[in-house]
Parts: C-alpha cells; sequence; structure tokens
C-alpha cells in the first residue's frame, strides 16, 4: 500500500466495523493466510449482501471480490515510523 502505508508504519485497526464503503482500506486474510491491508475500490450488491473489489494502490491487478463477512478490519488511523536522520 505504498506510499499511503511504509514499511515500519502502525496501523490503528476498526476491527469488524459494522459498515464498509469504497475507498475504505480494510484488512482480509489472502489465499496465503497472509493479513492484508488493501483499498476498496468497486462495491457490487449482491441481494441482500455486498460484494466488495479489493486492490493494492501500488499495484496493477485486483485481488479480487470479497464478501463482507471476509474483511476482518478498517484501518482507521496511520502512524508513520520516524525517519532517522
Amino acid at each position: 500500500m505504498a506510499p499511503l502505508i511504509e514499511t515500519g508504519s502502525k496501523l490503528i485497526i476498526d476491527w469488524h466495523p459494522k459498515i464498509f464503503k469504497l475507498g475504505d482500506v480494510v484488512l482480509f486474510f489472502s489465499h496465503y493466510n497472509r493479513l492484508v491491508a488493501h483499498r476498496i475500490v468497486a462495491v457490487a450488491p449482491s441481494g441482500t449482501k455486498k460484494h466488495y473489489l479489493i486492490k493494492g494502490d501500488n499495484t496493477f491487478h485486483d485481488d479480487g471480490w470479497f464478501e463482507e463477512a471476509q474483511l476482518v478490519g478498517r484501518v482507521r488511523k496511520i502512524i508513520r515510523r520516524r525517519k532517522s536522520s
């Protein structure tokens, strides 16, 4: 998610928020069972549920469509690491 989230940054997370919206940076488990923070780039209603297209800001390809239950958190704040001189 560079340059928004740089290596060494700390994230303040809202775990299991009730609402996700376009543009939110969310957390989900990848197919390799790694926790990933990427952005919602599209929202599609599907009956009573919504599906979210997720993509990293610095990647060419999206991560695919996710159901709301697959999103485990939303980034509320980014605390950037101070650069040493």
